[in-house]
C-alpha cells in the first residue's frame, strides 16, 4: 500500500505505541519476503499480524491462501472488506492461542510488531512442531539475537533454542524509509528452516536461570536450586553444550 492509502485507512485511528505498529509500504520488499516461502498453489499460509495486508497481497498473488491472525479488530474489519473470501482471518492474540488449533500449517510469515516479536518467535520455537518454514521481518536487534552464537553480546535463551530447532539466517536489512510510520530502527528479514522437533519447556526455564545474570558463572546462577561448581558462564557454551548440561540437571527444573 502507498502512504496516502494507509493514511486514509488510519483516519481517526490512533496507533498504539505499546504494540510497535509500523506498516511495510514497499511492494518490492514485500514480494521478496513472501518469495522466501516458496508458496505452492492453493497452499494455506499462517500470517501473524497482517496489519493492512502488505504481505497478504503477495501471498495471494503467489497462489497462497492466507490464514491471518490479527489482534486489532479495526484491521480485521478492513482486511475482510479488502479481500473477502480470498483470506481467512480471526481477531485474536497469537500469544494466547492454542497451537493445537493451528496444527495444520507448515509455513508461517509476518512483519511482526517490534514490541511483541521476540515473544511470538519464542512461542513458535517452543510450541509449534508443525511449522517447517518461517519468514519474519523484525527489528534488526532481534534478528541478531536469533542468529548469534556463544561469546556474543546478543547470545541469549532465544539464540540457544533457535540454534537447536532450526537453521536461521538473516536475508536482508530493510530501511526505516520502507515503513509507515517511519520507525527509529532498521528491520531485518529472517528465514528459519526447522529441522528438529520441540524442546522440553523445562529447558527454557533452565536457560532463563543460567542467563539471568550474564556475568555470573553458571554455578552462581544456579545457587538456591542446586549446588554445582561450574566456573564457565552460559554465554561461553554453545547451544549443544548448554543442552547437554541441562540433560544432566533436568530433574531440578521439572514443574
Amino acid at each position: 500500500m502507498k502512504v496516502q492509502e494507509i493514511v486514509k485507512v488510519l483516519e481517526g485511528i490512533r496507533l498504539k505505541k505499546s504494540r510497535g505498529q509500523n506498516f511495510l509500504i514497499n511492494k518490492k520488499i514485500a514480494e521478496k519476503i513472501v518469495d522466501l516461502l516458496n508458496i505452492k498453489e492453493d497452499e494455506r499460509i499462517l500470517e501473524i499480524g497482517p496489519g493492512l495486508g502488505s504481505l497478504t497481497d503477495e501471498i495471494i498473488k503467489k497462489g497462497g491462501r492466507p490464514f491471518c491472525i490479527e489482534i486489532e479488530k479495526r484491521f480485521c474489519d478492513f482486511l475482510k472488506v479488502k479481500y473477502g473470501k480470498k483470506i481467512e482471518i480471526i481477531n485474536d492474540d497469537f500469544l494466547k492461542m492454542d497451537p493445537e488449533d493451528l496444527k495444520d500449517f507448515r509455513k508461517c510469515i509476518g512483519a511482526l510488531p517490534y514490541r511483541g516479536a521476540k515473544k511470538i518467535i519464542m512461542k513458535i520455537l517452543l510450541e509449534f512442531e508443525n511449522i517447517k518454514t518461517a519468514v519474519f521481518c523484525v527489528q534488526k536487534e532481534i534478528a541478531d539475537i536469533i542468529v548469534s552464537d556463544k561469546n556474543s553480546k546478543n547470545y541469549s535463551p532465544l539464540s540457544v533454542i533457535a540454534h537447536l530447532r532450526c537453521e536461521a539466517k538473516k536475508i536482508m536489512n530493510v530501511s526505516p524509509d520502507f515503513f509507515y510510520p517511519k520507525p527509529g530502527v532498521i528491520s531485518t528479514v529472517v528465514l528459519m528452516d526447522f529441522k528438529k522437533g520441540l524442546i522440553d519447556y523445562d529447558f527454557y526455564r533452565f536457560l532463563c536461570v543460567v542467563f539471568k545474570q550474564r556475568r555470573k558463572t553458571i554455578g552462581n546462577n544456579l545457587k538456591g536450586i542446586i549446588n554445582i561448581d561450574i566456573k564457565k558462564r552460559a554465554e561461553e557454551l554453545n547451544p549443544q553444550e548448554i543442552f547437554s548440561l541441562y540433560e544432566s540437571l533436568k530433574d531440578y527444573f521439572k514443574v
